[in-house]
């Protein structure tokens, strides 16, 4: 297989490593005073609707999703001799040890009939730069049936088309699906990781792509707020 050009690849001894990095030890974590955190009272009072049964909790639940800032990624899949693909967000860890993805795909979707038949996917996390990229894979550019016409992609370990040019990829194999309601969670091993150095990932938030989210300023300041939610 050809080497991904501007990605590292990392070997099984690395894979962890290299998708997810380490946390700072908890001594080097600067004091939880020293940590500039805004107050919840600067953003204004949170609203709860008190209407009773009458209230949607449907279109609220979708309302605050719009608050979950997510890397915007896309998922490929293939089965055979056919390739597709999709953007999403729904992608998270599941597990260090074995190395562990899940994916969530709806189950109207081209995508989740390839990764349920073929039992496999990679999943690519997006460039700043790549929202037209994004926006292809969304289905929303008009008269771009065929998703990968004129992109440079590989073959991976597992047979998934790997996009050359992203921030990172991790290739998996489905290790198991779970329902859920009108998505499945695709659980997956992860086989091979390729990764950028440097590069600053697409964001999605509010409904909108954006290019900076200032939850950390460092990586030392995101390693101080997650040791402050495991301590």
């Amino acid at each position: 297989m050809n080497r991904v050009v501007g990605i590292e690849r990392g070997g099984n001894h690395t894979v962890v490593e290299a998708a997810i990095g380490a946390l700072p030890p908890r001594s080097s974590v600067p004091d939880a005073q020293e940590q500039r955190f805004p107050r919840v009272d600067e953003a204004g009072p949170i609203r709860r609707d008190m209407e009773g049964p009458s209230h949607d909790v449907a279109d609220e639940y979708r309302k605050a999703m719009r608050d979950l800032a997510a890397s915007v990624t896309i998922v490929t899949t293939r089965c055979g001799n056919e390739i597709h693909g999709m953007t999403a967000s729904a992608v998270c860890c599941v597990s260090l040890t074995p190395p562990l993805l899940l994916v969530c795909i709806a189950k109207s979707t081209r995508t989740h009939r390839l990764i349920a038949e073929g039992g496999v996917f990679a999943v690519h996390l997006l460039l700043q730069a790549q929202r037209d990229l994004a926006d292809r894979f969304a289905g929303r550019l008009i008269g771009c049936d065929e998703r990968f016409n004129g992109l440079a992609y590989d073959h991976g370990m597992t047979g998934a088309p790997v996009l050359l040019d992203c921030l990172a990829f991790l290739e998996c194999r489905v290790t198991a699906a779970h329902d859920g309601g009108d998505h499945t969670i695709f659980i997956g091993s992860v086989e091979d990781v390729g990764r950028r150095e440097g590069g600053r990932p697409l964001i999605y938030f509010q409904g909108d792509y954006v290019s900076d989210v200032a939850l950390a300023t460092s990586t030392t300041e995101r390693g101080a707020y997650v040791a402050g939610l495991s301590a």
